[in-house]
This record gives structure tokens, sequence and C-alpha cells, in this order.
């Protein structure tokens, strides 16, 4: 499938400095006035990609209140800068990536997975139109021969651990490829290729849409079509994520945000019309047709699924193959790191 929809705006965003200062006071304060009570609760995610478009659409369709939560995503950059604020305690809970937490935990930081909100990858590798030409390899060529066209390309992705990086980055390097990285948030990938600073970039919807609408990038790669090899996906890539200790307290909390999640994918699966009407108005920008087609691709990764202990062995799995240095990864219990209600 080809994505012809223009780019949703980013929200306006502000500064870490901002967003961390207001985090610890607001983060799990009772809202005043409210009947019932709702306790309010920032939730800060990387971007407003699909990969964080569940949950957002969960909290316009009352899931998080229903649940007595009055829940805000606030967009703090980077996985690693959630990891961050997670760890410091800044932030009790996440929308995290599953490549930050398997290094967090080899350097003994106990990051639990709650429940994952998009199962698989939802990252595509996106190339200029002019660097795709220059290959000599046709879009349409085996995912082998695109994999090694990256060799010695200069691709912008999020961060060194994070699975938007190294899903591709191990199957490139499994074909003999080697890709040149720079870091940088999702939104600013778009400008950096369009100013040629970058020659292509590792991204999720929407981001990419109005480049590869007006024909000024290609997609190259794509992780949502299953184009990579099993051992190069992730189990998920964007999950709720709590330290060990703050979940062992707030038993409460934690089924709170189960729940407000499961409440979400019982509507996607019996209303999905609602699910629908919440994502045009996140993605006011896109239209109706092309919001159809990519509702019924992605769909699927958004339902509510048991984490299990076989799922964080592959994400432990995954990161050991990529080729990524972290020190530590045999020392990782995969039974340890998802959150088991005792």
């Amino acid at each position: 499938m080809t994505d012809t929809r223009p780019t949703s705006p980013a929200p306006a965003r502000a500064t870490r400095r901002q967003v961390v200062a207001g985090l610890g006071a607001a983060m799990v304060a009772p809202l005043v006035g409210a009947q019932p009570a709702l306790r309010e609760l920032s939730i800060p995610i990387s971007s407003t990609s699909f990969a964080t478009a569940s949950v957002r659409a969960a909290e316009l369709l009352g899931c998080f209140t229903r649940q007595g939560l009055a829940v805000k995503f606030p967009v703090l950059g980077t996985g690693n800068t959630l990891s961050a604020a997670l760890i410091s305690g800044s932030a009790p809970v996440v929308l995290g990536g599953s490549g930050e937490q398997v290094a967090a935990w080899a350097r003994g930081q106990r990051i639990l997975t709650l429940t994952n909100v998009y199962w698989g990858l939802a990252a595509s590798i996106i190339l200029a139109k002019d660097v795709a030409d220059r290959t000599g390899v046709s879009r349409t060529a085996p995912v082998r021969d695109r994999l090694k066209a990256l060799d010695g390309l200069l691709i912008a992705v999020p961060s060194a651990t994070s699975t938007y990086t190294n899903s591709f980055k191990g199957a490139a390097e499994a074909v003999g490829a080697k890709m040149r990285f720079t870091y940088m948030a999702q939104p600013a990938m778009v400008a950096a290729l369009e100013s040629g600073a970058i020659q292509g970039y590792s991204a999720g919807a929407p981001f990419w849409g109005s480049q590869v609408a007006r024909g000024r990038a290609v997609v190259w790669v794509s992780g949502p079509k299953g184009e990579l090899p099993v051992e190069n996906t992730p189990a998920s890539i964007t999950s709720f994520h709590v330290m060990a200790s703050f979940a062992e307290a707030n038993p409460g909390l934690m089924k709170q945000i189960v729940d407000a999640y499961r409440d979400f994918s019982s509507i996607l699966e019996k209303s999905p019309d609602q699910v629908k009407a919440a994502l045009g108005k996140l993605y006011p920008d896109v239209d109706p047709a092309t919001l159809e087609v990519l509702f019924n691709a992605e769909r699927d990764a958004w339902k509510y699924r048991p984490v299990t202990a076989a799922n964080m062995k592959h994400e432990v799995d995954f990161m050991r193959l990529s080729g990524t240095d972290i020190p530590g990864l045999d020392k990782i219990d995969p039974a340890a790191m998802y959150y088991a209600p005792r």
C-alpha cells in the first residue's frame, strides 16, 4: 500500500524542562471539583504518530474517565528522554519502546511493561526520491536488495536503542549493509530530509505522508507490511512502562490503566466507527478515504493482548540480534520484565 495522505501538523510542544517540571506536581493528583473525583495522570509520549494513536483515541472515547482517570499525553521527545523521566521519577508512567526498556534492564533499572498498545513494528524506512533513484534498485525489488541499497546512507533515527533503529539496522547488517545514523525526534526528520541534511529516516505514520504524497520521498522498506524477518521485528514498539517499585506500590492505578485500555480494545472490536471518528479528530488533515485505509491496516496492532514472558524474551533476543552493544543482556530475566498483578 502506498500512503498518499498529507501529514498532520504536530501540536505545539513544550520544552523538556517545562514538561518534566510540571509532571511531578500534576502526575497523580486528584482533580479538584470533579464529580466523582478523577485522578489526574500525565503520561509522556515521544510523538503523535500512529504508534501512540490508540491511547489518545481511548482518552477521547472516555475509556480513562470511566476508570476514574483524567489523562494527558504530553510530547516529551525521544524514547531515551522518556526512559530518563521514568527512571528519575519525574514521570511514574510513560509510553515507551522495548529497546529502551531492554537497555535499562541491562543496567539494572527495572522498567516494567504494563500492557502493549502497538504490537509489531510501526516504522518504515523513508528515502528521499533522488536518493532512492541513485541506488539503481527498484522500489519493488526483493527486500534483501532494498536493504543492501541502504549501505552507507545517512539515516535519521530516534535513538541508538529505539526499535525504529534496530529493526532496520539488524536486517540491513544481516545482508552486509551498514547505515550511518544520526539521532533526532520524528517530527524533525521531515525538515531534515527536505533540506538535504539526511538521505532518509525511520519513522511511523503520519509524519512521512506529505513527502511521499508530493513525490519528495518514497517508502523504501515497510515495517507495518511485515517486510522484515521475524527476528528483526519486535513483539511491540509502544507500551505503558512503569518502574517496578512504583507498580508494586500502586496496584490500583495499574489496574485502572490496563482496564482503560481493555475498554478501548472492546470498542475497537465492537464499534470501530467510534474509533475512526476519534482518529479523525486526532488527524484532521488526513482525508477520510486515507484514514479508512490506514485504520484497516493498523487496527490489529492496537488490540489488547496479555503480555507474556515469551513476548519479553523476544524483545531481548531482538536487541541481541540487532548488533547493538548492550553489556548485560544475558543477565536479564524476561519473566520479570512485565507487570503481573499479585
